[in-house]
């Protein structure tokens, strides 16, 4: 027995299509909502690997270089002042250059964690609507207009931005 869908005959085998569809698209809807859920969790871990290997780099890497047992320093003599002098230079670029890069993983995480995906601020759009009007106000001003001469021309009227809400 066949019915009309969408002005469509539509059979068993249509019904059946359009049924495992429906059940793909509930699967990802599910899978998207356990996501969204474990979240929170997933957050949560990446702050724990990070601060653990911070504080395996504080507590034993960075000692380890630099410490009496270390395979950077002559077993034979005492360092002189100079070397002395060079080791704690060495070990407190080390250590800041270490911290830097901490705090821009912690940044760069905060960041990715609180920004909505897809979000576009109005300033980075204002500024490519004004790149886009540059580069086709510049190459109309020229004469030279090779955006015809392959198919494509920038028309303000028809910039369409993207975004991907929730």
């Amino acid at each position: 027995m066949a019915t009309r869908l969408l002005g469509r005959q539509c059979g068993p085998a249509a019904w059946a299509a359009w049924a495992r569809g429906v059940a793909a698209w509930a699967a990802r809807v599910r899978f998207m909502r356990a996501v969204a859920a474990l979240g929170p969790l997933f957050v949560v871990l990446a702050i724990a690997l990070v601060g653990l290997c911070a504080r395996e780099y504080f507590a034993i890497t960075l000692p380890l270089l630099y410490g009496p047992a270390s395979p950077l320093r002559s077993e034979d003599a005492d360092p002189t002042p100079a070397a002395a002098a060079a080791a704690s230079t060495a070990r407190l670029l080390h250590t800041a250059w270490a911290t830097y890069l901490l705090v821009c993983i912690a940044v760069h995480y905060y960041y990715s964690v609180v920004t909505d995906p897809g979000w576009v601020s109005d300033a980075a759009t204002a500024g490519l609507r004004r790149k886009l009007a540059g580069v086709s106000r510049d190459s109309s001003a020229d004469g030279d207009n090779d955006d015809d001469a392959i198919g494509v021309s920038v028309d303000m009227d028809e910039i369409h931005l993207k975004y991907c809400f929730k």
